[in-house]
């Protein structure tokens, strides 16, 4: 399947990974309160260095992400789930290649083509 140019835009710009990660902690705010069992697994704690990682390289492997941040494959895979969970990539391809990442990078302001 080919991969489209477009991703997740908010208010029609594009969702980098400092707006990203804005929104991961508004989530963990809003959810506070709630039993932990049901919000948090130690991987939360990695997402927005998976998300680092995955957004400006446009390349949701779980095998980048286990080499990356020294991650077992089965963390790394876990990773890519809550990523997808959180809109960042898409499903696992049935062939097994790296995910379609759904967010674009921001690009520095001066560096347009």
């Amino acid at each position: 399947m080919p991969r489209s140019g477009t991703g997740k835009r908010l208010d029609g710009l594009p969702l980098g990974i400092v707006d990203f990660l804005e929104l991961v902690g508004q989530r963990q705010k809003r959810l506070r309160g709630r039993p932990r069992a049901l919000l948090v697994t130690p991987d939360h704690d990695l997402l927005p260095r998976a998300a680092e990682q995955v957004i400006p390289t446009q390349f949701g492997s779980t095998s980048m992400l286990q080499r990356k941040l020294g991650l077992s494959f089965a963390q790394a895979g876990r990773l890519m789930d809550l990523l997808e969970a959180e809109g960042v990539a898409g499903p696992p391809t049935e062939d097994g290649r790296a995910r379609q990442v759904l967010v674009l990078p921001v690009r520095q302001v001066g560096n347009d083509p």
